[in-house]
């Protein structure tokens, strides 16, 4: 009786080892990506062009802050190009909003010693 208890437990140890390297050889499989390419900074170049307060233009593309309060951004191209335009033209608002953010949190949060235990969550 015991040996046949043991028999089964060996053989579900022996099961779940072999689905665990099928699962971990599967994972790893299909989440292999290769590496993105390397750009160079003429790829990159372009100046962004502020004709009025409020729009920004590089090449075709645009970022707005509309009359009813809205920001409004159009992109195209490529993938990478749309990722280049959407950063420089919504650089300045990043930074802005990322110190609006700092600052209510600075605001909120009554000392240092609180603000460095927020990097534990």
């Amino acid at each position: 009786m015991l040996k046949k208890i043991l028999r089964t437990f060996v053989w579900l140890v022996i099961i779940l080892v072999v689905v665990a390297v099928v699962i971990f050889s599967y994972v790893q499989i299909v989440s292999h990506t290769d590496a993105p390419a390397r750009v160079s900074p003429a790829d990159t170049a372009g100046v962004v062009q502020q004709p009025y307060k409020g729009l920004y233009i590089l090449g075709n593309n645009w970022f707005r802050h509309s009359e009813s309060g809205l920001f409004e951004l159009y992109v195209e191209g490529e993938a990478y190009e749309r990722g280049v335009a959407n950063g420089k033209l919504t650089e300045d608002l990043v930074k802005y909003q990322e110190e609006v953010f700092a600052e209510q949190i600075h605001r909120l949060v009554p000392g240092r010693f609180y603000l460095g235990m927020l990097k534990y969550f």
